[in-house]
């Protein structure tokens, strides 16, 4: 394996964890602010 190719791979490995660390946390957040507003009258609902 070449040094590129390596270091692609590496790259594209690092970019999804980062994708899918950030889309994990927005969902996250979106499920803790969502059970916070369900004893409000879930208005955003």
């Amino acid at each position: 394996m070449s040094a590129t190719l390596v270091f692609a791979l590496i790259a594209l490995v690092v970019v999804v964890l980062v994708l899918f660390w950030l889309a994990t946390a927005h969902y996250v957040g979106e499920v803790l602010s969502d059970s916070k507003d369900d004893g409000h009258g879930g208005a955003g609902h």
